[in-house]
């Protein structure tokens, strides 16, 4: 059947999709399609323009081709959380589909030097369909003839022969009573016999006996009565003639061997009796007699289930048994040879498993998700193809093409010109700290610093320690400090002007003592400003509980008379009075300390250049997708490409907060579009991407790369502007050439 195959030169092959379902997959063509096509319509130098429909070609001549189509073999497809995705079109043209036969593609994934099944996809023929379901009905015939063992005694057993052992078993238990029986009754009629034998012997014995008594008894008494008549002693007559009495009988009875005979104590003549009873007893009947077996003493057998079961187990058709357990233990040996083309029971393994109809091309979209190993920049495709026939030849197609996919990850994003850091040092700085100032509320001690009242004391020692810091630094070298006293708005305006003023001297003076070593009296300068408006309102504007909080920052910014307006604050909206009495005026009574310092030994500003080889080490780690070790590394650099590792592993909030206090370039913005597109903050993403293509417009090629910023410019129409950005890019590029 696969003789055809021969005669052709198709294949089944993959290639890449286009980019409509590119935009799906997460996944960029590399230029995937080029077309060259003929600008002229006439021949150059002797050549022939092929026509359309032109089937015949002259092999003298040369041809000028109106179109070349070149598709390319690779593409990039995106990484995410160590995955990429994996996608093509298999294309089967009709010419190798047929009903006969099914056609078994099996891409493969080659990295390295591993090999990587995917799933097939398996295109059945009607025919094939067909002969696959005859030899599994065929074979499913085969096993329903095999009788299971639960079934033997139903379908094997020997019923006819059975019968015939149980009623020869039941008439041997009857012969054997028949027989006993008969024997029993044989014996009984004999004693009866016997019995009346001996009571008639019995009864000749008392006769006589009885007869003779009398007489001798007669005999006794005659001769008493002669002796009486004639005077003669009768003493003893009776006792002689009684004497003879006994002597005569005793003769008499000896012939029947009655006990007479018999000279022994009474034990031995009891035995001598049996013995002699036994003597008398038939032979056959000596056991009956001996045990006095009666009729009701004999024991018929029963026929039980015991007996049945031990009949029937040894009665089946164990030939046809012999047979069946054969058939059993050849399933599988008849499942291969009744079965050419077993069903696919591992449905893992199969993508699609259809019917399809010969007369047309078959084209199939197959995406795989797959992990990627650290380290690994590209993967490769190929796919083997087998027909088999329902006739059992088998045909293996050319192999297909193979494709190239270039893994894309956000690593790529790294910015290794951070290797060398980039310090700018200013020569002049300050550092502003503000201590909170607490003073008693009696009219002789509010202009009084006392460093033990309230927590003044923990307040003050924040900045003393920053002092002592920067004054025992060998780097820097402090110029001055500034010392600004503030209150809060309670009290009159002016007096208030002049209540710091005094408490600024009341902290300078406390500072003299805190601080011997120093001069303070000329180092320290100090600034008294009354009472604190601007932190006033800039707190207002902070507090949500203030519910009247515009109203109260109008009339605060357009104020003329300070002591008037926060009168009027304190009458319209006593409740956010109270609130900004509470909360805020606190914070307006403090002493702001500026130190002015500049760096030891710096002439003017300057930039520090220093190397880092170990954080070369965590962007190579980065790049090479070893995110955990990468970051082990960059954690201690919290910068742009430390964020990039966050984004990769997955840590998304905690790459947002680093790059949002990071200064804004265009790798932060177009990494914060990919997060916020992520976090699904797409109109800040939006705002970021765009940013980032105005900062570095080279960004607008990497996009196609990152599925997340490919979505945000379809989804919000976005390609027109990206156009206009990267024609003005083309512009400037032209006018720096022309120059």
């Amino acid at each position: 059947m696969t003789q055809n195959l021969f005669m052709q030169t198709k294949r089944a092959n993959i290639v890449l999709p286009d980019d409509q379902m590119n935009n799906k997959s997460k996944s960029s063509i590399a230029s995937e399609r080029v077309t060259f096509r003929n600008s002229g319509s006439s021949g150059i130098n002797g050549e022939v323009a092929l026509k359309d429909g032109q089937n015949k070609l002259d092999t003298s001549a040369v041809y000028r081709l109106p179109e070349v189509e070149v598709k390319a073999q690779g593409r990039f497809t995106a990484e995410r959380d160590g995955r990429i995705n994996v996608d093509f079109k298999i294309i089967v043209p009709k010419e190798i589909l047929s009903d006969n036969w099914r056609l078994v593609l099996n891409p493969k994934l080659l990295h390295n030097d591993s090999v990587v099944s995917l799933q097939k996809v398996i295109l059945n023929g009607r025919g094939f369909v067909d002969k696959q379901k005859q030899d599994y009905d065929d074979y499913d015939k085969f096993l329903k003839s095999i009788v299971d063992k639960s079934q033997y005694d139903s379908i094997y057993l020997d019923r006819d022969n059975i019968s015939r052992d149980i009623r020869k078993r039941q008439e041997y238990y009857f012969n054997i009573y028949k027989k006993d029986m008969k024997e029993q009754m044989d014996y009984e009629k004999w004693k009866t016999k016997r019995e009346e034998e001996d009571a008639y012997m019995d009864a000749m014995k008392i006769r006589y006996k009885t007869e003779q008594y009398h007489r001798y008894a007669r005999k006794a008494i005659d001769h008493t009565v002669r002796n009486m008549v004639e005077n003669k002693d009768t003493t003893g007559l009776h006792a002689k003639y009684m004497k003879d009495y006994e002597r005569k009988t005793k003769k008499h009875i000896s012939r029947y061997l009655d006990d007479f005979s018999f000279h022994g104590d009474k034990d031995s003549l009891e035995s001598f009796k049996k013995e002699m009873e036994l003597m008398r007893v038939p032979k056959k009947y000596r056991e009956l007699y001996e045990t006095n077996r009666q009729i009701a003493d004999i024991n018929n057998h029963v026929f039980t289930l015991k007996d049945s079961i031990e009949i029937s187990k040894h009665r089946y058709f164990f030939d046809e048994i012999v047979l069946n357990e054969l058939a059993a233990t050849r399933k599988d040996e008849m499942f291969e040879k009744m079965v050419k083309f077993p069903y696919i029971e591992n449905k893992a393994e199969i993508r699609l498993d259809t019917i399809i109809p010969s007369g047309s091309n078959f084209v199939f979209y197959y995406t795989q998700e797959y992990p990627v190993v650290e380290g690994l920049k590209k993967i490769r495709l190929t796919m083997d193809s087998k027909i088999q026939a329902i006739d059992r030849s088998e045909y293996k197609l050319q192999g297909a093409d193979t494709l190239s996919y270039f893994i894309a990850s956000l690593a790529q994003l790294a910015d290794v010109s951070l290797i060398s850091k980039r310090t700018e040092l200013h020569r002049n700085l300050y550092d502003r700290i503000s201590v909170y100032t607490r003073y008693k509320t009696a009219k002789s001690a509010m202009l009084v610093y006392e460093i033990d009242y309230q927590d003044n004391r923990a307040n003050m020692d924040k900045f003393l320690d920053s002092y002592r810091k920067y004054i025992n630094s060998p780097e820097f070298t402090i110029d001055s400090v500034t010392l600004i006293v503030t209150t809060s708005l309670e009290g009159d305006y002016e007096d208030n002007y002049e209540l710091t003023s005094k408490r600024a001297l009341s902290v300078k003076n406390y500072l003299k003592g805190a601080l011997p070593d120093s001069d303070v009296e000329s180092l320290f300068k100090i600034k008294h400003k009354g009472e604190d408006w601007n932190t006033l309102l800039a707190q207002i504007r902070k507090t949500d509980d203030i519910v009247n909080k515009e109203d109260i920052q109008t009339m605060l910014t357009n104020a003329v008379y300070p002591d008037q307006c926060e009168e009027d604050i304190k009458k319209q909206f006593p409740a956010d009075y109270r609130i900004m009495k509470d909360s805020i005026y606190p914070l307006l009574r403090r002493a702001d300390f500026v130190i002015d310092l500049h760096r030891t030994g710096l002439v003017s500003d300057t930039v520090k250049i220093e190397y880092r080889s170990d954080y070369e080490e965590g962007i190579r780690l980065l790049q090479d997708r070893e995110y955990w070790k990468a970051i082990e590394i960059l954690a201690n650099y919290p910068d742009y490409n430390t964020a990039l590792c966050l984004v990769c592993l997955g840590y998304n909030s905690k790459a947002y907060d680093l790059l949002t206090n990071l200064t804004p370039t265009g790798n932060t913005e177009y990494l914060l579009a990919i997060l916020c597109s992520r976090m699904q903050k797409e109109r800040e993403a939006v705002s970021h991407l765009l940013k980032s293509y105005e900062l570095d417009p080279s960004k607008i090629y990497r996009s196609k790369l990152d599925p997340e910023v490919t979505a945000l410019i379809r989804k919000h129409n976005l390609q027109s502007h990206v156009d206009r950005i990267l024609e003005k890019e083309n512009q400037k590029t032209e006018t720096i050439d022309i120059k």
